[in-house]
């Protein structure tokens, strides 16, 4: 989800976009690593998926396998990539 939202944006989010985009921006479920922040900007997200399925970055996959970003999906990625990394530093004897 960009920093500014389209009316593409606007219309994936629903209704309360306003809300959506102002307490989900800035998370961990909507951020990614990419080299292509300025190009992919405020792209819809057809556009924004079609070049981070051309990144070698594996924590992009997930995004790719999406059809829509919206607040379900956002809160969905934020709670896997959460389990990932507790596993990985904390370990998984602590899921067992």
């Amino acid at each position: 989800m960009p920093q500014e939202l389209s009316p593409e944006w606007k219309q994936m989010l629903g209704t309360r976009y306003g809300d959506i985009h102002e307490t989900l921006l800035h998370t961990f479920g909507n951020l990614t690593l990419s080299g292509y922040n300025a190009e992919l900007g405020n792209l819809p997200f057809d556009q924004k998926r079609q070049k981070l399925s051309t990144s070698h970055i594996e924590l992009n996959r997930w995004i790719c396998d999406q059809p829509q970003w919206n607040e379900q999906t956002i809160q969905s990625r934020s709670v896997d990539l959460a389990e990932v990394a507790a596993r990985l530093w904390v370990g998984p004897e602590s899921f067992a």
